[in-house]
């Protein structure tokens, strides 16, 4: 039987917090490859010490850094935003295993927590946790293994010994929290807070904590906590059935514990667990503007799964009253993208605590900070605008809210997938952030994250192409199914590197940058221009053969005045001439006599210029938002 357990959001929040007295992670190697992990942590059950030995959400290190605290064995580990900060192992030569660790050697009875997003399902791969850990060959550790199954056992001089197995399909988009508890010679194993194992062993008695791999991994909010006693279940599991399934190696492995029932299948939209009860609770907070700080009055505060709502008072204030349970809590306002506290865990006859601050939307700006909790599909964007899609066109396309941050994914199918939302205007800029993690490598084809500009509908729209596959930046148009590139440059671009990228369009012209996090923002890097799509549309997204992480989508209008100042009898552009506009703002034309007011209002300007020699000159320009007015131009004699 496949097992399938439930999602569980990755909650930057949550790392301070001991499962059943604490929790902390390790990974191990076993077999022939081990792969990409990350882990969770869950509200401490009653009764249970919750002294933390350890927490790591590696928020305090730098991007591109080292994590601190951690010992590299082997691999290329660095500090990688996915949303948030995680660590990650970037080598992908499957030929040798990579590994990290940290912790005491004296650590004994503690449970183990973290987040792992797996980096391939491929066989030979697997996903390592590991607790008591001397070095590589010895240790326990739960396995994610082949995309198929999961392991629990030991590695004692490096031969591994399965106690229980089972099958579990998983995928490379979702976080999985792992855990491992060890008190005395009792270890049990747990994923999505569902206890698969339970284990009588005393190889080992004290360890630190580990994290292997073979290829692309990624952990996330690592916590190890002190227990003093055998820690029960999350929840009373069903009368278990054995599993049949293999060790990761040949080595024999002693007769199985029971397997636990499969559970619902991992969804990119959950809900949080466990259902609500009837028993009466609530949730409180304050809800701020993150600029300022201010309160926001009038914010409406609801919950997934639907309990009730409430709308925030002068002072920023709401109180949810509703039955126990786990909850996404949802914030919207006026003028605010969107926001969600996730997993917040109302308490019988008790309250608990869910504040957030929200980001104001700039005017005029479609924006989308993907600042809601894991679904299916994009949705309704942060800022209340909703995202429109080619599904019918390429149906083999996905797109869902992973983590924060927008995810789709077309490598597998080999497909596109193309969606946008935002305002009608002719004039405008797109920018998003992302990170190509998947990128079919053919290199007679371009292959990757683009951004959309004038969109008018499926089919009608100019792109910016990144393209790890052949290591250019492309601008293309696309009029009703007819592509044509007019521009581009050479741009080694990698995958699983986070850049920025922009795209403006001002009348007949295009230009295009992007650059990798942590550099600085260059000049236009490709520009063109062209007469096919002219009129106004929105913004957007697209992937083709990739899978791409998006994260901070704007959309904003270019207002603007621009020409050239020229010699009347020659021609010849006028250099370092002084250019006034009518509201009072100055501008300085350039080597070849050309000007730019930006950020202008609608309305009616006249702009003049009086250089030394020649007669002064003046023209009147109307601009409205997001339509400029170009080639204003002054010929003076």
């Amino acid at each position: 039987m496949t097992l399938s357990l439930p999602l569980v959001p990755r909650l930057k929040r949550l790392v301070s917090v001991g499962c059943r007295g604490g929790q902390r992670t390790l990974s191990f190697l076993a077999g022939a490859g081990l792969l990409a992990l990350t882990m969770l942590v869950q509200a401490p059950m009653p009764g249970q010490a919750a002294t933390t030995l350890y927490s790591d959400d590696f928020e305090s290190d730098a991007i591109g850094a080292p994590p601190a605290g951690w010992n590299i064995v082997s691999g290329t580990w660095s500090v990688a935003m996915d949303g948030t900060h995680v660590m990650k192992e970037t080598d992908t030569n499957t030929a040798s295993a990579k590994s990290i660790n940290t912790g005491s050697a004296a650590w004994t009875d503690y449970a183990l927590q973290a987040q792992v997003k797996p980096g391939t399902t491929a066989n030979g791969t697997s996903n390592v946790l590991a607790a008591r850990y001397t070095d590589d060959s010895n240790s326990y550790a739960l396995i994610l293994k082949d995309g198929t199954s999961w392991y629990f056992g030991k590695k004692v001089k490096g031969v591994w010994t399965t106690f229980v197995s089972g099958a579990l399909s998983y995928n490379t988009s979702t976080w999985y929290r792992l855990e491992i508890d060890v008190v005395g010679t009792t270890l049990s194993a747990f994923i999505n807070g569902t206890k698969m194992a339970s284990a009588t062993d005393s190889t080992f008695s004290s360890g630190a904590i580990d994290v292997m791999s073979r290829y692309l991994m990624e952990v996330d909010n690592v916590t190890v906590t002190a227990l003093g006693s055998p820690p029960p279940s999350p929840r009373p599991s069903p009368n278990p059935t054995p599993s049949p399934s293999p060790s990761p190696n040949p080595t024999p492995s002693p007769s199985p514990s029971p397997s636990p029932t499969p559970s619902p299948n991992p969804s990119p939209n959950p809900t949080p667990s466990p259902s609500p009860s009837s028993s009466p609770a609530a949730i409180s907070g304050v809800v701020s503007d993150a600029g300022t700080g201010a309160p926001i009055a009038g914010a409406l505060v609801a919950t997934q799964p639907a309990s009730t709502t409430a709308t925030t008072d002068t002072g920023g204030a709401y109180t949810l009253n509703l039955s126990v349970g786990t909850y996404n809590v949802v914030f919207t306002a006026p003028g605010y993208n969107a926001n969600f506290e996730g997993a917040v865990n109302a308490p019988a006859g008790g309250t608990a605590t869910a504040n957030r601050a929200l980001v104001p939307i700039p005017g005029k700006t479609a924006e989308d900070l993907f600042s809601r909790p894991d679904q299916s599909g994009l949705g309704t964007a942060s800022d209340g605008h909703t995202w429109t899609n080619d599904l019918n066109v390429y149906p083999t396309g996905k797109a869902s809210i992973v983590g924060g941050q927008a995810f789709i994914q077309t490598a597998t199918a080999l497909t596109d997938h193309d969606t946008w939302m935002g305002t009608q205007y002719r004039d405008e800029e797109i920018a998003a952030d992302l990170d190509m993690v998947n990128v079919v490598q053919d290199p007679s084809f371009q292959h990757g994250g683009r951004l959309l500009a004038r969109v008018e509908g499926s089919d009608s729209w100019i792109v910016l192409a990144l393209n790890p596959s052949n290591s250019t930046l492309t601008i293309w148009i696309d009029n009703s199914s007819n592509w044509a590139q007019i521009g581009g440059m050479s741009m080694r671009l990698l995958t699983n590197t986070w850049y920025h990228a922009k795209v403006d369009v001002i009348a007949s012209n295009v230009y295009g940058k992007a650059w990798a996090f942590g550099s600085a923002e260059p000049g236009w890097q490709v520009s063109a221009t062209q007469s096919a799509i002219t009129r106004s549309g929105v913004g957007g997204l697209r992937c083709g053969a990739a899978d791409v992480y998006f994260a901070n989508y704007t959309e904003t209008p270019i207002t603007q005045i621009s020409g050239t100042v020229t010699n009347a009898g020659t021609g010849t552009g006028l250099a370092g001439v002084t250019v006034s506009l009518s509201n009072g703002a100055t501008a300085t034309t350039g080597a070849s006599g050309n000007y730019v007011f930006g950020a202008l209002t609608a309305g009616t300007y006249t702009v003049s210029a009086a250089p030394p020699s020649y007669n002064p000159g003046s023209v009147n320009a109307t601009v409205a938002t997001g339509l400029s007015a170009t080639g204003i131009n002054l010929a003076l004699t």
